[in-house]
């Protein structure tokens, strides 16, 4: 009988551990990224916004009197801005690997900057005040030097379109339902990322090349001719797709950091 009391404690002790375990595992705090082609007008007086996933809200990272200075960088630092955070807004919560987590908005002005910059291979390099560092992967950031449009086209809807049966955020097409017919020469969303065109009844249809990242809020600039005349459209940052599901969707585009 003492021998099965004693089997029978240990078995509740092991469960026990167990639980104390697999709680201490789900009550680490994790940051996610997700790869993505982030594409903004510079010297415009509109802002700019990187994303990412915290599975808990007293992170430091949520507020924005805890950061000291915000870099995007390369990997080895070669090339870098330092960018003016603006606002923090916690948004929506997803789900990764049974865990929840809180999708963050990290608001920035767009650095003055007098020709094109990329960094494609990008992180977010974060310093806070009580000097510790966290940097994660981003993706892809390009900021434009744009022309100044000389002509506001004359359309009327304006909308992204995923590819059919496609989990992955991303634009496979941009259409433009127009009130006018032009002549489309050019359409660039990137400093070397152009689309594709077509013009089917009256709309102009811009095809996103395929590429492993996500991509949803982007500029176009068009080159068109109206009337033997060459002008620039300017279609400023425009959040053409809304997911809410990225982290169940996004598979191996996911990046995931621990805290110690």
């Amino acid at each position: 009988m003492k021998t099965l009391i004693l089997i029978a404690l240990l078995a509740v002790t092991i469960a026990v551990m167990v639980v104390i375990i697999d709680q201490n595992e789900r009550m680490i705090d994790k940051l996610i990224t997700v790869d993505t082609f982030y594409s903004f007008l510079a010297n415009r007086d509109e802002p700019g916004t990187f994303h990412f996933y915290l599975s808990d809200l007293d992170n430091p990272l949520t507020e924005e009197d805890s950061y000291q200075h915000v870099f995007i960088t390369n990997e080895d630092g070669s090339k870098q801005i330092e960018i003016d955070l603006r606002d923090i807004t916690i948004r929506h919560q997803e789900e990764h690997l049974n865990e929840r987590y809180w999708k963050i908005d990290l608001t920035f002005s767009i650095p003055n900057l007098s020709h094109d910059f990329v960094i494609e291979s990008c992180f977010l390099d974060l310093t806070l005040i009580d000097r510790s560092n966290v940097s994660v992967y981003l993706g892809s950031v390009h900021f434009l030097i744009a022309e100044n449009d000389d002509r506001t086209l004359d359309w009327h809807a304006l909308y992204g379109v995923k590819e059919e049966n496609a989990f992955l955020s991303r634009i496979e097409s941009i259409r433009l339902e127009l009130n006018e017919n032009i002549d489309v020469i050019e359409a660039r969303y990137g400093v070397d990322r152009y689309a594709g065109i077509e013009e089917r009844d009256g709309t102009i249809i811009l095809r996103i090349p395929k590429e492993a990242q996500l991509l949803y809020n982007i500029p176009v600039i068009l080159r068109y001719v109206l009337d033997s005349v060459e002008h620039v459209t300017i279609i400023e940052n425009f959040k053409y797709v809304l997911d809410y599901q990225i982290l169940s969707e996004s598979g191996p585009l996911i990046h995931v950091y621990t805290f110690d």
